[in-house]
């Protein structure tokens, strides 16, 4: 996954999730040059069932120029290893 970004202007990355399971998506690596802002869960769209996707949103800041990198992981808080991780490349202009 790619980001454009500008530095110092807040941007998101939203990755989808079982409504459900207990599982949720954690921040695993983050570059020194990404500041995490917090991440929030958008609701089911109306008339969904019980368990329906939701989508996770995740507001990050970029504070240098450049590329870097963040993963995020989708693991329930009592397990250690995620069950999926995904790799995103965040290029951060002036």
């Amino acid at each position: 996954m790619d980001i454009a970004a500008k530095v110092n202007a807040p941007f998101e990355v939203h990755v989808e999730r079982s409504g459900a399971t207990g599982y949720q998506w954690q921040v695993m690596t983050l570059s020194d040059a990404l500041e995490f802002l917090g991440s929030h869960s958008e609701p089911p769209p109306e008339g969904a069932g019980p368990g329906a996707p939701l989508q996770q949103v995740f507001e990050f800041v970029a504070k240098d120029p450049g590329a870097f990198s963040l993963v995020l992981g989708l693991r329930r808080p009592w397990e250690s290893e995620p069950i999926r991780t995904v790799t995103a490349t965040v290029n951060a202009a002036p």
